[in-house]
């Protein structure tokens, strides 16, 4: 009983520590409790809240990418960069690492964070961050390898899996709109706060160096996952 308490508690702690890396994001710009009320969005307005109660890869991955993002900022911010390097890395590959499909479309904006901030950095820094992010992925790898023959090759895409929608053949504009503007599971409807995405033209001039390249380089990222 204690080991299924135990385990059924293990994603309302993940689910937190998501709403939690959020509200620090939030407060390196915006005061506390304006900080606190955006990050309530994450589980009152998607399916962060559902997701918590069971095991699914979702949560792990956006948890993670939560982390990702706070990582990036701190590496943009120049605040000990050599330590804030390492997070990016291991961050980024957990989120691979619960969901695969996610990698091309969260490596390529984590490395674009790193070499807009290179002065910072040494080449002994980045090579030991890449290092990191490889020892993280390697159980992964050899499960690949394992199910597949080829340890880049993921285990889902074994031919048992084809039969399904489970690979990376959507439409990225059908999947942008619906992602959107979906009744029965659009994000303008259900979580109304998205919508000041589009006051975003306005204000993006107010906005500071960093904030502009995050926003760019993730914001570009999450629009093609919704293919």
């Amino acid at each position: 009983m204690i080991a299924k308490v135990g385990v059924s508690l293990t994603y309302a702690c993940l689910a937190s520590l998501g709403c939690w890396g959020l509200f620090i994001l939030f407060s390196q710009n915006y005061p506390q409790r304006m900080a606190f009320v955006l990050c309530l969005g994450l589980p009152c307005c998607i399916f962060h809240w559902a997701y918590a109660r069971a095991a699914w890869d979702v949560m792990g991955a956006s948890c993670a990418f939560v982390g990702v993002l706070l990582s990036a900022r701190r590496i943009m911010d120049g605040n000990n960069p050599w330590r804030w390097l390492i997070g990016p890395s291991l961050t980024t590959a957990v989120v691979c690492t619960f969901r695969y499909s996610l990698g091309p479309f969260i490596v390529p904006p984590a490395v674009a964070t790193v070499s807009v901030n290179r002065r910072h950095l040494s080449p002994v820094q980045v090579v030991a961050g890449i290092a990191c992010f490889g020892a993280f992925l390697a159980p992964s790898f050899v499960y690949n390898h394992m199910r597949t023959g080829e340890f880049w090759r993921p285990a889902t895409a074994s031919a048992v899996y084809l039969a399904g929608d489970n690979a990376l053949n959507g439409n990225m504009v059908l999947g942008a709109a619906g992602l959107l503007f979906a009744p029965n599971g659009g994000v303008v409807f259900f979580a109304p706060i998205v919508v000041l995405i589009f006051l975003l033209p306005w204000v993006w001039g107010r906005l500071r160096s960093r904030q502009i390249n995050l926003l760019t380089f993730f914001g570009l990222g999450a629009i093609a996952t919704s293919g």
